[in-house]
């Protein structure tokens, strides 16, 4: 039997990956699946020192949009 696939929305957009991680982290320590895409071609590092920066959206499944928000606010 085939089953619809549940869509992906976006719950955070960074500007560099480091944020994004620190996000996602905090979703992952509460049982919410996560997926950090980035969104710019131009996303660079120049030194092993700098954060990579760039545009990076950070995904939830649609069915953990509340939970995930909550999270969120909560801080």
């Amino acid at each position: 039997m085939k089953t619809k696939e549940e869509p992906l929305i976006v719950i955070a957009t960074c500007n560099d990956l480091f944020n994004a991680n620190i996000i996602a982290g905090k979703l992952e320590a509460e049982g919410i699946n996560t997926l950090i895409k980035n969104c710019s071609v131009t996303a660079c590092q120049s030194s092993p020192y700098d954060a990579v920066t760039g545009e990076f959206e950070v995904y939830v499944l649609e069915s953990d949009k509340e939970k995930a928000e909550a999270i969120l606010n909560a801080d």
